[in-house]
């Protein structure tokens, strides 16, 4: 399985200019078009760990991708579903990558809006992030994202909520209720952020602006103790 393949040398991370050939290779002589939904998210996500930036075969497999959602986000073949791991995985490795693909997203963000009440925190993070990384905004996803980070915010990990926060405020978005709902378990967490959290979050804060003064306190706090 080529896409299984992929993954294993992602998680290695050890490429040479001839395996990574051989693999583009053999990706393009099996057909994009037989990979179901799960290889080509797998794939896509192994081609961004790996920093792989195959022009032509990106754009075959944004293709694929496009191609295989309909409306509701399922697979027009059967047997498959775009699931929300999936979906955001997709969505994060193009975006990763620098492929700046908003047809992509907007199929990807189409399909994950309908099944939004089924990611978990970092599925929501990542394609908030996605859509951040490429300075677009895609307002129904953003609202849907908002209102599902809220509904779960207690359970959210620290860089969950940063890169939520830090995505929204790149996008020059200001949501108050979620950034409200984010600075509460924050604040209780703050022990739990690193310094990329710490910075990222405060900097959302401060971009959109957005004062909580219990929060932002918190973050001064955490940061002094980092630095002292």
């Amino acid at each position: 399985n080529i896409s299984n393949m992929s993954w294993v040398l992602a998680k290695a991370m050890r490429l040479s200019g001839t395996i990574t050939g051989s693999l583009d290779a053999a990706i393009v002589e099996a057909g994009l078009e037989l990979f179901d939904c799960q290889g080509l998210a797998n794939t896509a996500w192994s081609f961004a760990i790996m920093g792989l930036q195959n022009i032509p075969l990106l754009e075959a497999m944004s293709g694929a991708v496009i191609n295989s959602l309909d409306a509701a986000g399922a697979m027009k073949k059967s047997g498959c579903s775009w699931n929300p791991r999936h979906l955001a995985s997709t969505a994060w490795a193009f975006s990763k990558l620098s492929w700046v693909d908003v047809p992509l997203l907007t199929a990807l963000s189409s399909a994950a809006i309908r099944r939004i009440d089924e990611f978990g925190n970092q599925g929501l993070s990542m394609m908030a992030w996605s859509w951040a990384t490429v300075s677009a905004v895609h307002v129904p996803l953003l609202n849907s994202i908002s209102g599902a980070a809220r509904r779960r915010i207690a359970q959210a990990a620290a860089q969950d909520l940063s890169n939520t926060a830090w995505a929204f405020a790149a996008l020059l978005v200001l949501d108050r209720p979620l950034l409200a709902a984010i600075a509460a378990p924050a604040s209780k967490k703050i022990s739990d952020f690193g310094p990329h959290d710490i910075s990222s979050t405060s900097w959302a804060f401060a971009k959109l602006p957005m004062h909580n003064t219990p929060f932002l306190s918190a973050i001064a706090a955490a940061a002094r103790l980092r630095l002292s």
